[in-house]
């Protein structure tokens, strides 16, 4: 019979793979997204399809441009840790914009 021992040895991870994420700054600039947002809210009224259409292509844009420079963070520094912060943030960041 076959034993297989199961330790949790934080030991042999090196100090800087357990450091907290660095702050490289947003990914993506959220008066920018508010302004633009503001914009489409002028030109049209809330209820109006297209100005839905107009939301939601600019956050699957500003999504994607923040997914697109996340990557090159972690291409860049190889950590993987940050990087799931920094899309974290996105997401909130995002969050906070629709709510306004």
């Amino acid at each position: 019979m076959l034993e297989t021992s199961m330790t949790n040895d934080l030991s042999l991870a090196s100090p800087s793979s357990l450091a907290p994420p660095q702050r490289s700054g947003p990914l993506v600039e959220r008066d920018l997204i508010t302004a633009q947002i503001k914009k489409l809210s002028q030109e049209f009224t809330r209820d109006d399809p297209n100005f839905r259409k107009a939301l939601v292509d600019l956050l699957r844009q500003t999504l994607a441009q923040g997914h697109q420079e996340a990557r090159s963070r972690l291409e860049a520094q190889g950590r993987g840790l940050d990087c799931t912060s920094w899309l974290s943030e996105l997401e909130d960041d995002l969050i906070r914009i629709i709510r306004v």
